[in-house]
């Protein structure tokens, strides 16, 4: 892709909703988006390596001819490398909204990929791979489900982080013991301390879990392990949880509550919870309708995880929000991405990205970041250094998916 003369729209000065001002937040996004690859491409994943290294994580092609690929981009966004194969020719990949392929990066060059695909036995397989020469190849994918598993029964939503030392972490939702009551999922476990070349056997970590809202696995910088999920409690309620383990993934905390949204849905949503920390706060987003109000919720907690302080909706007054997702900027600006529509656009019935800023445990109202003819469909962002942000999201036209990536500035 070849370097373009930016255009920038200014898409806002933020103040809150409740009319007392908080900080100021003005945000220039390029005025228009750019494909990431020339074929078929969706379910961007962004990641980043200072000062602003791009790296990209996306699904080409459909079904058997489908793949997953990286691609680096050493100018932040100006142009990329060729794409680099990631999962094996001929690999049946999931990839559809929250379903897709995982992606975590980290400054010390750590790149690491896990996805599912279908055995020829229709089995699932979750499938994980690494670089070792900062994304110029990856290694051959590992199988992290148990070989011995018999059940074909479905499994998917995989999540993945890693450890300042290079130990990798998988969760994702799986069916194969049937967790109670009945229709929901268990979530799975399983890290390697080799730097993804094997996995421990895999081990529950958790039953009656929503079966299609994808979990979220986040390490903070002392190593300790985060992992949200939303639970079903008794009634029909599906609100999120946190577990967290100080060892390494040996064993994981009980489950802590993080809001009691008490909402009541006999079906799954089909949308999981995003994670932040730093400096021993840990942040969740997630969507919810508990309560009559549908909205992406905020909690923050101030003793790593144990308990949090109440929830905020910080979706304002867009319509049909949902798809939260968080970056915590080497400055520490903690940034928020949801997808969602407003009733004062002319483009009403196209989904569009909104950003929130959070500065301690206050966050601005959204601001609308993207201007597409299409619907912007799960949205990510990366928060770079000197306030750069990069978002990437899919959009659907003509039968066409496309993946799409967006550069701006806070200021």
């Amino acid at each position: 892709m070849g370097r373009t003369t930016l255009r920038w729209m200014v898409v806002g000065l933020v103040i809150s909703a409740c009319g007392c001002q908080r900080n100021k937040v003005r945000v220039e996004m390029e005025n228009q988006a750019r494909p990431l690859e020339s074929v078929s491409a969706s379910s961007p994943r962004l990641g980043l390596w200072v000062p602003n290294t791009l790296l990209v994580l996306t699904v080409a092609g459909g079904g058997s001819q489908s793949q997953v690929q990286f691609q680096i981009s050493e100018d932040a966004g100006d142009t990329f490398e060729k794409p680099v194969p990631v999962s094996e020719p001929g690999a049946n990949v999931r990839a559809g909204g929250e379903n897709s392929p995982a992606l975590f990066t980290d400054i010390q060059g750590n790149i690491f990929a896990a996805w599912f695909q279908d055995s020829a036995t229709h089995a699932p397989q979750l499938m994980v791979s690494g670089s070792k020469d900062f994304g110029q190849s990856f290694q051959k994918p590992v199988n992290v489900i148990d070989a011995d598993r018999k059940s074909d029964a479905y499994a998917g939503f995989p999540t993945i982080a890693a450890s300042p030392k290079g130990n990798v972490y998988v969760a994702w939702l799986d069916e194969r013991d049937h967790s109670q009551p009945e229709g929901s999922s268990s979530v799975y476990f399983a890290r390697s301390s080799d730097h993804g070349a094997t996995f421990s056997r895999d081990v529950k970590i958790a039953s009656a879990a929503c079966p299609c809202c994808r979990p979220q696995l986040y390490v903070a910088a002392n190593g300790e392990i985060y992992l949200s999920w939303r639970k079903v409690f008794a009634g029909d309620v599906r609100d999120m949880v946190l577990g967290r383990s100080v060892d390494g993934g040996k064993t994981f905390s009980a489950p802590v509550r993080i809001a009691v949204d008490d909402w009541i849905l006999h079906a799954c949503p089909d949308t999981g919870p995003s994670i932040a920390a730093r400096n021993g706060r840990v942040y969740v987003a997630w969507y919810s309708e508990g309560h009559g109000t549908a909205g992406i919720r905020l909690a923050i907690s101030a003793d790593d995880g144990a308990s949090f302080g109440p929830e905020q909706i910080v979706s304002g007054d867009v319509t049909d929000p949902n798809h939260p997702r968080l970056s915590v900027a080497e400055d520490g600006r903690i940034l928020l991405v949801f997808q969602g529509r407003s009733q004062e656009s002319a483009k009403w019935r196209v989904n569009q990205a909104y950003l929130v800023e959070i500065n301690g445990n206050k966050a601005t109202v959204p601001v609308r970041v993207t201007n597409s003819e299409h619907s912007v469909s799960h949205p990510d962002v990366i928060a770079g250094t000197a306030g750069r942000v990069f978002l990437a999201w899919t959009e659907s036209a003509n039968e066409q998916r496309q993946a799409l990536l967006s550069r701006g500035w806070l200021r």
